[in-house]
This record gives C-alpha cells, structure tokens and sequence, in this order.
C-alpha cells in the first residue's frame, strides 16, 4: 500500500521508481525519509500490546489472553512461551524483551517481588549482579521474606 502511493502505477503497469524502499526508510540522520518498515510498526503495536495486557487487567481482551496463556497471572513473569501458543501471544513473546526493558516491579507489601530475578532496584536484575550462584533454596524467595517490617509493613511501600 505504502509502495503504491509513494511510486504510482498499478498491478498492470509499471512506474519508474526514483527512489528505493530501502532509502525511504533510512532513519532521517542517515539522509534517508524515515518511513517505517511494516515490520517495525507491527512490532511497536505488539510492544504496546504487551503493556496494554498488563495494565488493563480487567478487559476481557486482556482476561481470555492471560486465561489462555498464562493461568490468569498478570505480572512480568506471565509471558512464558507455550507450545500451543496462539499467532497472538507468539508474536507478544517476540517484542516483550524490549517492554521489559523499561519496566520496573512495583514493590508494594513484598509479597510477589522476588529479590532475585525481578527488576526492582536497577535496570537489571539483582541475579545478574551477583559473582558467585545464588543457591537453590533461596533463588524464588520474595522481599517480605527478608523481614524489613519499616519498608514493607505499614510503612512507605504498603
């Protein structure tokens, strides 16, 4: 579609093309028009989906997906690959990386955040900030459990 209003022509004829599709979607730094590719607008809508299915947790669009895929959970950790993974959640498990990139777990009382694996403290996890392995028996422990009753009792983050 993009193609045919930029160049003319029709399925039965053909145009002269001035410019080439790869110099029109050259970022504009680069001397190019800054067209986006199908590809990345079809990712940036499934980013944004991403997002929307954790925020709008109570619309049923939202509720059938985490029903279907991931038992109704909605936090970071719900978007696990499945085999019989619909077109729909294989292509929001494609782009979440770059949705995880830029979130952070809310705290609130400890009770779900894991000290380990989630991004609460910094860009990264704390499990990537670590020399040594973190043993097994603490890895999927959660904030609450490490007794800081003035952070998550009544306190600032309940």
């Amino acid at each position: 579609m993009s193609r045919q209003f930029l160049w003319g022509g029709t399925t039965q004829t053909r145009c002269v093309h001035n410019v080439s599709w790869g110099q029109l979607t050259k970022p504009k730094q680069a001397e190019g028009l800054g067209f986006k590719t199908m590809r990345e607008t079809n990712a940036a809508f499934l980013i944004k989906l991403d997002w929307k299915l954790m925020v709008e947790k109570h619309k049923l669009w939202s509720q059938v997906l985490r029903a279907k895929h991931c038992n109704s959970r909605c936090d970071i950790d719900m978007f696990q690959p499945k085999a019989d993974a619909s077109n729909t959640w294989r292509g929001i498990l494609k782009n979440v990386d770059f949705l995880i990139q830029g979130l952070r777990t809310d705290i609130g009382n400890g009770k779900r955040t894991l000290l380990w694996p989630h991004i609460w403290a910094d860009s990264k996890p704390l499990c990537q900030h670590t020399l040594n392995d973190i043993p097994p028996h603490i890895q999927d422990n959660y904030l609450r459990n490490y007794g800081m009753p003035k952070l998550f009792g009544n306190g600032v983050c309940s």
